[in-house]
């Protein structure tokens, strides 16, 4: 495994806390715990990680969590478990505490790669996003990508959406372009220790181009120009294998927990 820095390994198990604060979100960081409570009500913005007890402190702090999250109206949220969490049964605590592993996939894997891919021949070309229009067509891509093919063209918060991209110096949006044509999104956080991949699509007419790993290049040769030459990733169980397959390495892994309490 390549030797990576501690803060990139905490970026890796603890997404939410170390990325830019989003509009609309509220956090609260406690010795033992960070509780992001997101701008929406979906448990998947509403998270509890990096947890750090004492084993006679897991039932009185769940109590505290779910009071914080109770107050702005949150009845579903998750608790995510890194291999650095504790007490080390912390997730069999929980589990007895109420909580059921998250599904359909309640594990997700930090990921990182550290160097460039291997060139290949491919009529992909990228560009940074730079344009109203641009970042539109992105958001798009992002519709059709993860739902219908016949997603509309209009989004009634890209405007707002695209003022809070220019808000965020750190994060950026890219667009793989076949021929003339963008058939790809993918998403950046430029951060101090490493460029986190925030997700990306691909119009289904044109998978198995090379968009995917035309994305992936640009975000690395940014990152090396920037001085920080890793991406980090937390990866699902679809994608784990494509990015094992471009050379990501497996650093962390977190137990996601479904929490619903009245």
């Amino acid at each position: 495994m390549s030797r990576i820095s501690a803060a990139t390994l905490e970026l890796a198990e603890n997404l939410n806390l170390n990325c830019p604060q989003r509009a609309g979100e509220e956090r609260v960081v406690r010795p033992g715990y960070a509780a992001i409570v997101g701008a929406e009500a979906d448990p998947h913005h509403n998270v509890v990680q990096r947890l750090r007890l004492a084993g006679d402190e897991v039932a009185a702090t769940v109590a505290e969590v779910r009071a914080i999250f109770a107050a702005k109206g949150r009845r579903q949220i998750t608790w995510e478990v890194g291999d650095h969490a504790e007490p080390k049964d912390l997730a069999e605590r929980l589990i007895a505490l109420g909580m059921k592993p998250f599904a359909p996939d309640n594990l997700s894997v930090g990921m990182v790669l550290t160097r460039p891919l291997v060139s290949m021949d491919t009529s992909i070309t990228v560009r940074r996003v730079q344009t109203f229009e641009e970042f539109a067509r992105g958001a798009w891509i992002f519709r059709r990508g993860f739902g219908s093919d016949d997603a509309p063209e209009d989004d009634p918060e890209i405007v707002l959406r695209w003022t809070e991209h220019r808000s965020v110096s750190v994060f950026e949006r890219y667009l793989a372009f076949d021929g003339d044509e963008a058939v790809a999104v993918a998403d950046a956080l430029f951060l101090d220790a490493g460029v986190v991949m925030c997700g990306g699509a691909t119009i289904a007419s044109a998978r198995s181009r090379g968009a995917y790993r035309a994305l992936i290049t640009a975000r690395w040769e940014e990152g090396r120009r920037r001085g920080t030459p890793t991406l980090i990733t937390q990866a699902g169980a679809m994608s784990r294998p494509i990015l094992k397959r471009l050379g990501f390495e497996e650093v962390v892994q977190i137990r996601i927990f479904l929490d619903e309490f009245a």
